[in-house]
């Protein structure tokens, strides 16, 4: 029968993918621009054999003895008004600073949080997957083990890794009593087999362990640990010779593992490491930097023109004394930072070590006491200017430091790439949701549980926090188009909750379009569904700086159960219309409390991706190619598989455009062939297969077809 058709064609690159353009359980679509303007944009994919770890701290209120109240020093600073030994400084101690107990140096975004809070552990595995950390190093380094808290992240970890995310692996970091840290995590975690999954390995094999051998006694245990783990020794940034010619000798272990770097710049240790932190306190403690005049390397350090920045330190020597100046103006963009990062880029290391993510404390000790000297000290974290935190804060840098951790995590790995073109195609939005299934930019969130807060904080006698879990649990977004129209597909876990008049934060599109760039508010030129009418409209405002919109278009919006459908005029979006081309970014955010506070996209209600990340959607050109007198299927494609995830059974379909030989294999993702499903000739059309694997365990799975038209490849997730 002859059949008259006008098919779009999609002009894109030559990949293996052909068009293929999804990004549920990968990071690389991300972009995003931060509150100084810079950017950084999708990647194509990651280097092999590179590493970024970080510093992930267990400790906030796990001690309550000394962690009666929340004292933080950037507040007692500033009620001291010029006087700081009035209760900052002072030896005895204040209500308002006592002596002996933990204090921090400022207010974390999530406040001051219990390390137990189920609700900070997941927003930090969200904030650590989407910035493609690899591995998150647990500081035991003084003898407490707190397995109540590790315990319980490796539970959720594990929760997110089953539904297909490449969450951070895991090691541990010993130092005081190293041995019997070692032989205690040993016992309770590695020789069970606990998430084994989760270990990270650098040689592929044995989980990393950092530690030394010092116990006297010996335990008896090196043997198994050398043997069983990929041992590498702490690095202390002190460490000296027993008996030094100089005060600056220093000892550098040949498979030394650094926390953090006197040296600057930084060296390279045990030939495939090396420490990147935001500020560095060689003139220690860091709170010495206010009282005394210590020169230690604040965030805004900068270090002068007479010293190569970008090449390592070599040699025996402690380079304390750099020339450089630490600039009050440059510690929110954190220049310290960027500086260790030119050279760990420069120097391209196996393994990039961060510290760190979520310190935030230090106690209020005397030190030198009985002499001239003796002062209070607050040993590695002071202030703002003088800390490590790389996680979002309250009332000072925001997430100044996580979005540069991010750009340069991508400097240092990715391989830089715009995202594929999208396949266009035109949606009837008061059709049936199925017509979706073909679409190939899919978005996912990180994690498909919903879940609020009611955790206990830090301090025994301060604030608990309770938050209700998210009125919409947003879990994917699918985006087409076509020459007049840009498509939104957006799914929540259950039903979307009606909209209520007056309501300006219901399930909202902010669009920014073009490349990634400071515009609009935070970015977005656009939103789109700030004011829903009955009729099946809905507002599109153009933004300005403030938040503040002026409607310029209408879309039209179908909510059906669980799924909202919308078709928004390329035009209202200053986009082009017709068969060109265009590049955007945007982010689906329902239910956020302060919905002019960019911050608060990281805190309430769902935001998907989360705070200043967007997706991005690139466009390619449409092009008619004429009427096709033939019944067969133009083009050569491998859909994803429906649903997905899928248990106990998906269904794959394929077109070919001439017969041939097929193959269409399932890998696990070792690589290994668990199953082959079509292994013959197949003639041209479109073709189905059911996949109903009966042995095969939870995890995520590589599907790909193999004719004389090339091979495509897709992944999907089996959860049992």
């Amino acid at each position: 029968m002859k059949k008259s058709l006008i098919i779009l064609c999609f002009l894109f690159s030559n990949s293996p993918l052909s068009g293929q353009a999804r990004h549920d359980f990968d990071v690389n679509s991300l972009c995003g621009v931060d509150q100084f303007a810079r950017t950084f944009n999708t990647l194509a994919g990651n280097r092999e054999n590179r590493y970024v770890g970080m510093f992930y701290f267990l400790w906030l209120g796990q001690h309550p003895s000394i962690t009666t109240g929340i004292y933080d020093i950037t507040k007692i600073f500033a009620a001291d008004s010029g006087a700081p030994y009035k209760n900052l400084f002072n030896l005895q101690g204040t209500p308002i600073s006592p002596y002996g107990q933990f204090h921090f140096w400022g207010e974390p975004l999530y406040g001051y949080y219990n390390s137990l809070d189920e609700y900070v552990m997941r927003k930090h595995i969200e904030l650590l997957t989407a910035a493609g950390v690899d591995f998150l190093v647990f500081d035991v380094t003084n003898a407490s083990s707190y397995d109540n808290v590790w315990l319980k992240l490796f539970s959720v970890l594990d929760s997110y890794r089953q539904q297909g995310w490449n969450v951070p692996r895991v090691a541990f970091y010993t130092n005081s009593y190293s041995e019997a840290t070692m032989k205690h995590l040993y016992d309770v975690l590695y020789s069970k087999g606990l998430y084994q999954e989760l270990w990270f390995r650098p040689d592929g094999i044995r989980p990393l362990i950092i530690g030394k051998f010092d116990a006297n006694p010996p335990t008896g245990m090196e043997q198994t640990i050398r043997s069983f783990f990929y041992f590498r020794r702490s690095q202390w940034p002190d460490e000296r010779a027993l008996a030094p010619a100089s005060p600056d000798t220093a000892v550098f272990h040949p498979d030394g593992f650094p926390w953090i770097d006197w040296q600057k710049p930084q060296r390279l240790y045990g030939g495939d490491v090396m420490s990147v932190s935001p500020a560095q306190h060689p003139m220690i403690p860091f709170s010495d930097s206010y009282l005394t005049g210590s020169k230690n390397w604040g965030r805004g350090f900068t270090i002068s023109s007479r010293l190569n920045d970008s090449v390592a330190s070599t040699g025996d020597t402690f380079y304390r004394f750099v020339p450089g100046a630490n600039d009050p103006a440059k510690v929110q963009i954190g220049a310290n930072f960027d500086q260790e990062w030119k050279v760990a880029i420069n120097t391209d290391p196996q393994m990039v070590f961060v510290t760190g993510w979520n310190q935030w404390i230090a106690i209020k000790q005397a030190i030198e006491q009985g002499t001239s000297r003796e002062r209070i000290a607050f040993v590695d974290v002071y202030s703002e200017e003088y800390s490590n935190d790389i996680e979002p804060m309250r009332n000072g840098y925001d997430d100044a430091f996580y979005m540069q951790l991010i750009s340069n995590i991508r400097k240092y790995k990715g391989i830089t790439g715009d995202v594929p073109p999208s396949v266009g195609r035109t949606i009837d939005i008061h059709a049936d949701s199925s017509q979706w299934n073909d679409v190939s930019s899919v978005y996912c969130s990180i994690g498909s549980q919903n879940y609020g807060r009611n955790s206990i904080g830090a301090a025994l006698h301060g604030p608990s926090y309770t938050l209700p879990a998210p009125r919409n649990n947003l879990q994917e977004i699918r985006v087409t188009h076509d020459s007049s129209n840009v498509y939104f597909y957006i799914k929540a876990e259950s039903n979307i909750t009606p909209y209520d008049s007056g309501q300006t934060n219901w399930v909202n599109i902010f669009v920014g379009t073009n490349e990634v760039a400071k515009q609009g508010w935070e970015g977005y030129d656009y939103v789109v569904n700030k004011v829903p009418e009955t009729d099946g409209t809905t507002s599109i405002d153009k933004l300005d700086s403030t938040g503040n919109g002026e409607t310029v278009g209408k879309a039209e919006y179908v909510i059906n159960g669980a799924s909202l459908q919308l078709q928004v005029p390329r035009a209202s979006l200053g986009l082009p219309s017709g068969n060109s081309g265009f590049q955007c970014y945007f982010k689906v955010a329902d239910g956020v409390q302060n919905e002019y506070d960019i911050m608060d996209y990281y805190v309430t209600g769902k935001s998907l991706p989360p705070g200043r990340l967007s997706h991005s959607y690139v466009a390619g050109s449409l092009m008619a190619i004429g009427d096709i007198e033939h019944g067969g299927v133009e083009g050569y494609s491998l859909s994803q598989n429906y649903p997905n995830p899928f248990n106990p059974s998906t269904e794959i379909r394929y077109s070919l455009p001439r017969g041939g030989m097929v193959t269409l294999k399932v890998y696990n993702i070792l690589g290994q062939e668990v199953a082959t499903l079509v292994n013959d000739r197949q003639g041209a059309g479109v073709h189905t297969v059911n996949f109903e694997p009966q042995d095969l365990a939870s995890g995520v799975y590589m599907y790909r077809l193999q004719a004389s038209d090339g091979v495509l490849s897709n992944r999907m997730v089996l959860l049992r």
